[in-house]
């Protein structure tokens, strides 16, 4: 089995509940670090002071106030701060068709469970979703 113990990653949610559930979730997936940001503008700086070691992943909800999911993902994209991200939305699902053109790996997390459509072949061939799938 996979050890994921050596690697960084973020989640990015506006929603108290939805980030405590992510962070626990990839905590219980032996994730060794997990940041955490309730926005945009909170995720860029966090990001740019760990910027020597790209972040595994980023899981970022899509509609937070400030800076979005969609413009945090292109920057992310532009600075190559994370070798994965996945997009969140609860509510409106052509959002997730945007950002996925722009590189991030689809997906919807709901609080029950995880459901991945679009590009989730380029993330089903990674490590992480073959050890744990």
């Amino acid at each position: 089995m996979h050890t994921w113990s050596n690697y960084t990653v973020m989640v990015v949610e506006d929603s108290l509940t939805q980030r405590v559930h992510l962070i626990r979730l990839l905590q219980e997936l032996g994730f060794g670090r997990v940041l955490a940001a309730t926005d945009g503008v909170e995720a860029l700086r966090q990001l740019k002071e760990v910027a020597s070691e790209p972040l595994y992943l980023v899981i970022t909800d899509l509609d937070m106030p400030g800076m979005d999911g969609i413009e945090l993902t292109q920057r992310i994209t532009d600075a190559a701060y994370a070798q994965h991200i996945i997009a969140t939305s609860a509510r409106d699902p052509r959002l997730l068709e945007v950002v996925e053109s722009m590189g991030a790996e689809d997906a919807k997390l709901p609080l029950l469970g995880i459901r991945y459509r679009g590009s989730s072949r380029r993330f089903s061939s990674s490590p992480f979703w073959r050890a744990h799938h």
